[in-house]
């Protein structure tokens, strides 16, 4: 599985916590990371099988999947 760079800086902390809020991501990445783009790359890794979406709304969090590491596919 290929990850960007911002996916690829964040991944072991979201594997280290087991799940991650869109603006905990932002706080990782760092440099004013727009929601949009956060957003997107975490739906991307639930579109990957890497995390799943649990929540709605404010509430919203996404949960490592699998035990399995981004690009050992």
């Amino acid at each position: 599985v290929e990850l960007n760079h911002r996916q690829r800086k964040a991944w072991p902390a979201i594997k280290a916590q087991g799940r991650i809020a869109r603006s905990r991501y932002q706080e990782i990445i760092g440099g004013n990371l727009p929601a949009r783009t956060a957003i997107y790359d975490l739906q991307d890794l639930v579109s990957k099988g890497l995390l799943k979406k649990t929540g709605s709304g404010p509430a919203t969090h996404y949960v490592v999947a699998e035990e399995g590491e981004p690009g050992q596919r």
